[in-house]
């Protein structure tokens, strides 16, 4: 838990949709602000209450009681509903070495098929120059031998 005076222990004795109730060594006033870290959630609420060690906040927000208490991933909020967040892996940034490793291996590729291409396109132009080269010599030996 981080107060204006810094970061504290606490725990978390109760939790509801729009608050919880928590024990520390000492609670900090009502009225104060207070940002509560469990996991990766973050929950940023005031002080309602409080009683010798123990105090109670309202949050800013919905809390996602079940992802809380169960310590889950928190939900990722789409079109005014929440829904479970669910880690992409092709959206987690990379390292370099996996950046360039990866680029490595498309240029690799693109070389094959610019080779692959340029082979074809030869191939066919050796082709066209043969048949144009044996087509005169081929066409006076067929007429030689209709006779």
């Amino acid at each position: 838990m981080k107060t204006g005076t810094g970061w504290h222990d606490a725990c978390i004795v109760d939790l509801s949709k729009r608050g919880a109730g928590l024990q520390a060594a000492t609670a900090p006033k009502r009225g104060d602000y207070v940002e509560i870290r469990r996991g990766l959630h973050v929950i940023v609420a005031r002080v309602v209450w409080s009683r010798g060690h123990r105090f109670g906040i309202a949050a800013q927000d919905d809390l996602p009681v079940a992802t809380i208490a169960n310590d889950l991933a928190p939900a990722a909020k789409a079109k005014g509903r929440t829904e479970t967040a669910r880690v992409d892996r092709r959206r987690l940034p990379r390292s370099y070495a996996e950046k360039a490793e990866r680029n490595r291996r498309f240029g690799q590729r693109m070389q094959y098929v610019f080779a692959a291409v340029m082979g074809m396109l030869a191939a066919t132009i050796a082709g066209a120059e043969v048949r144009q080269a044996l087509a005169s010599p081929l066409g006076a030996v067929g007429s030689a031998l209709e006779r």
